[in-house]
Parts: structure tokens; sequence; C-alpha cells
């Protein structure tokens, strides 16, 4: 505290007084210094991802949400990273719709990814379209027909559903 009262604007020491202070628990603390971060370079990716992440930890949905979403338009590059974590606050917060479009931009921005053919296939099984979710699986099998753990995923979506043969094939 002592080393930022004397440079305010140092972003080194913002972030590591920021970092200190949510491992003393402190986050409305350590958020003030996320935002005081962006506010002194809005062009800082790493200072916008650690202030997404700081929302998330602090339950602030909205503002994680419009944090991540902001990261999508700057970062291309790392966009279906980003997209991912929306879906990550998406799910356990029960927003269907946000969940499912968030799963389908994964699979807009990496269409021959199999991960993100079960992300949404993951998604649809959870708010019940499993023809649509099952679909997905067979299309993260398709790219990817040698990964045991698919066939396992797509076992248990079929038995979910009482498909038992088709399950036991899988």
């Amino acid at each position: 505290e002592e080393a930022l009262s004397k440079d305010p604007k140092n972003d080194a020491k913002l972030l590591q007084l920021a970092r200190l202070y949510e491992r003393a628990n402190k986050r409305p603390q350590a958020l003030e210094l996320y935002k005081r971060r962006v506010a002194a370079a809005a062009d800082n990716l790493d200072a916008l991802r650690d202030l997404a992440s700081a929302y998330k930890a602090a339950r602030q949905i909205d503002e994680a949400i419009e944090t991540w979403n902001l990261l999508v338009e700057k970062d291309k590059n790392r966009a279906v990273g980003y997209t991912q974590s929306l879906l990550d606050v998406h799910l356990p917060y029960d927003q269907k719709q946000q969940a499912i479009a968030t799963a389908e931009k994964i699979v807009s921005l990496a269409p021959a990814d199999p991960e993100a053919r079960l992300d949404l296939a993951q998604a649809l099984g959870l708010y019940l379209d499993f023809d649509r979710a099952l679909q997905e699986y067979r299309h993260a099998l398709r790219l990817d027909p040698n990964e045991p753990d698919y066939h396992r995923q797509y076992g248990d979506a079929l038995g979910a559903q009482q498909k038992w043969g088709e399950a036991r094939e899988a």
C-alpha cells in the first residue's frame, strides 16, 4: 500500500496489491484495484482478464459477462478462450439461453474443434435438448473418433435417454 501511494498508477504494484487483497479475502478492495488498472490502461488485456476473473470470483455476474464480452471483441486471437469463460459464467447461474448461445458461438469460432462441439452438446443436454445434444456428440466423434472420453460422454448421453443398445455400443 505504501509503495502504491508513492506511485498510484504503477500497474505492477496495483496488480500485486490486488492479488494480496484477494488472498486476504478482501474482494471489494481487490476489485477496486483491478478497475484502476483497467482505467489506467484500457488496452491492457491482462488487466481486463484479471478484472473479469475477479468479477466472477466476487459473483458479480453481469459485470463478469460484460468484461468477457469486451475481451472477445478486443482480442480475436483468444476469443474462443474468453467465450469459454463466458460459458463457465452462464452455466452455474442457470442462464439457459445465454449458455446455449455462448456454446454455439464457441462452435462458430472453432468449428473443427471437437471440444467446442462437446461444450455445446453438454449445454444442450443440460437444458433437455437431447436430439441436438446427440447430434453434437456425433459431430465431435467425427472430428476425433479415437478419443475414448468422447465415446464415454456420448454413451452417457444415450444412456440418459434410455437408448441402451446404442449406449453400450458407444
